[in-house]
């Protein structure tokens, strides 16, 4: 009996390892399109015309796209954190940046998007610290059971 409950226990944290893993992979894309979209950004902010905005914003969607992949790997890895007893602590909120104001071009609008790409950078920069702060710990945890 004990043998099985270690199995089932090896068998979640296996899979929230995984589930991690495919976040953290998720939320380092979402930080290159970011990254991309907030070069684009600047350059907006002080040259840039529509063409610019549209550089920037095709970005923004794909940064968006690739967020929810990673919000549901996410969610998935919560539950499966609960299923093993542990307090789920890994958070992370996509705020979409204001899409019509950006076609404004002026340097107010083009301050506050790119505001808000920072802001949704730093989200995600803290969600993969987290993350990987409980892989290493699930990690540990499997070492340790499989030496028992």
């Amino acid at each position: 009996m004990l043998r099985a409950k270690v199995g089932s226990r090896l068998y979640n944290i296996n899979e929230a390892i995984k589930l991690g893993e495919i976040a953290i992979a998720s939320l380092n894309e979402v930080q290159s399109y970011l990254g991309t979209a907030s070069g684009w950004g600047i350059f907006d902010i002080f040259k840039g015309k529509t063409i610019t905005t549209m550089i920037k914003r095709s970005n923004l969607k794909k940064a968006k796209n690739q967020a929810k992949k990673a919000d549901l790997a996410i969610r998935k890895f919560n539950n499966i954190m609960i299923d093993l007893d542990k307090k789920p602590s890994v958070g992370f909120r996509y705020k979409k940046p204001f899409f019509l104001a950006d076609y404004f071009d002026n340097k107010v609008f083009d301050s506050v998007v790119q505001m808000q790409i920072l802001s949704n950078k730093k989200n995600c920069e803290n969600a993969i610290k987290q993350l990987k702060k409980e892989v290493y710990n699930l990690q540990k945890e499997k070492m340790n059971l499989m030496n028992d």
